[in-house]
Parts: structure tokens; C-alpha cells; sequence
């Protein structure tokens, strides 16, 4: 499967066929060599694809993140966040490709429309209505009207990031994912520049500095829009100097 995946970038395949391609190796690699054992215990199909899935997924995040963050180091929602980010940046993506993705790093895709836990092995999703997507301070009556506690919403068969205004504050003040604190960044400059970042700092907000500010560079690179990108290099520029590390 290693030597497969070297051989699919050359080819500049899709996220999905490069994984359907390395199941096909790992299932070839089987077959060839039946029955294969690890220890006492038989090695079935189903384990040899879940074992490529996750070669896959983290061979390309280190393709992603140039090294600086892997799949293990990552919680679902803040995995899940980079991998569509990186593919397709803010637009839609079509919610069968990314069931395949999601199969890849282990994870099941639930529907949460309200606030929720993170479960081990879950990445959520908000259902709205397009039209609630399109104006999006109409998303919503009640729970919704601030925005949603998800990282991502779903309309139909699309799917897509939420963006930084679109978050419910909630989620911000009280982040589950470092995505969420990633965006708790983002807002705190919007409101008060530098300082809104000092104070969500302060205010015990961010396990890991350094975490998010390899996830600012990646929404730098990937945001399909210029105002995103050059705050995001504003705020990289402050976030160097509370951190002792080379983004």
C-alpha cells in the first residue's frame, strides 16, 4: 500500500480513488499471501481495508500539514476540518465523497442540529436548508439564530465548512476541537484585534498554541478567499510571537 500510494500521486488521482485503489492493493496483497496471520490471529479483508484506510489518511496529512501535524495528533471534527479544507477549501463538496473520507480516517458522519459532545469515532454535521445557507442569518430560529455548534452543515447531498462568523459562540467560549478554538482565534481578532486574541488565550481557551496556529497556516493556504487569507496572516504574525516555533 506505501509503495501504491507513491505511485497514485504521480497519477494526480482524487482523495477517493487513491483510496479505492490502496483497498485494492491491501485486498491483493491478502489473497496473494492467504491465510495471513498476525500472531494466532487471521487477518480478514475487512481489517486489511481499515488498516490501508488509515495509511492513507495519514500519509496524506503529512502531505498536508508538510509534516507538522498527523492524523493521531488530531481530534475527529478538527481531522475531518483539514481533509476538506484541503480538497475543497470553503465551497461544497458532495456528501458521498465525503462518506468515502470519512470511512478513511475511521469515522462515521451523525446529524446534530443543536449543541452536542464529541464522541470517539463521530465527525457531526448541521442540517440546514439551502436557503438558510445562502442568508445565513437566517439560519434559523432558537438554537440556531447564533449559528451552529458544528463544525460543518449539511444541505441536501452538499456539505460544507462552517465559517468562523457562522459558529455558534458558545461553541467558541467553550471549544471541544481545535478547530473550534482555531476559529475562537479568528473571531477574537474580528472583535478586538490583537487583543480579542490575548484575551481568548487568557481566558484558558487553547490547549495547544502551536496546534492551532499549524491549523492558521493551513487556512491561510487553502481559504478560497483573499480577506481570509491576509487575516490569517495577520494573526499568524502575532500568534509567532507567544509561540517559540517556525510556522
Amino acid at each position: 500500500v506505501k509503495d501504491g500510494l507513491k505511485e497514485f500521486r504521480k497519477l494526480d488521482l482524487n482523495e477517493v480513488d487513491i483510496l479505492l485503489a490502496s483497498y485494492g492493493r491491501a485486498l491483493h496483497a491478502l489473497s496473494s499471501e492467504w491465510p495471513v496471520l498476525d500472531g494466532d490471529e487471521l487477518v480478514t479483508p475487512s481489517r486489511a481495508i481499515f488498516e490501508a484506510s488509515l495509511l492513507v489518511a495519514e500519509s496524506r496529512f503529512e502531505e498536508i500539514t508538510e509534516g507538522r501535524l498527523n492524523r493521531k495528533s488530531l481530534d475527529n471534527e478538527t481531522a475531518m476540518a483539514v481533509f476538506v479544507l484541503s480538497g475543497w477549501g470553503i465551497k461544497e463538496v458532495r456528501f458521498d465523497v465525503l462518506r468515502k473520507i470519512a470511512l478513511a480516517l475511521a469515522l462515521e458522519w451523525v446529524s446534530k442540529s443543536g449543541n452536542y459532545p464529541i464522541k470517539p469515532g463521530e465527525v457531526a454535521f448541521c442540517p440546514i436548508k439551502k436557503h438558510e445557507y445562502l442568508s445565513f442569518d437566517l439560519l434559523g430560529e432558537n438554537a440556531r439564530k447564533k449559528g451552529v455548534y458544528s463544525s460543518f452543515v449539511k444541505y441536501g447531498n452538499v456539505l460544507r465548512l462552517v465559517l468562523p462568523e457562522q459558529k455558534h459562540p458558545d461553541r467558541l467560549e467553550n471549544p471541544l476541537s481545535d478547530w473550534d478554538r482555531l476559529y475562537g482565534i479568528i473571531m477574537g481578532y474580528r472583535t478586538k484585534s490583537f487583543g480579542g486574541i490575548e484575551e481568548y488565550i487568557a481566558r484558558g481557551k487553547i490547549v495547544n498554541l502551536a496546534v492551532v496556529g499549524d491549523l492558521l497556516k493551513l487556512w491561510e493556504k487553502y481559504a478560497d478567499d483573499e480577506k481570509l487569507r491576509q487575516e490569517a496572516r495577520n494573526i499568524a504574525f502575532f500568534l509567532r510571537q507567544q509561540v517559540d516555533k517556525r510556522w
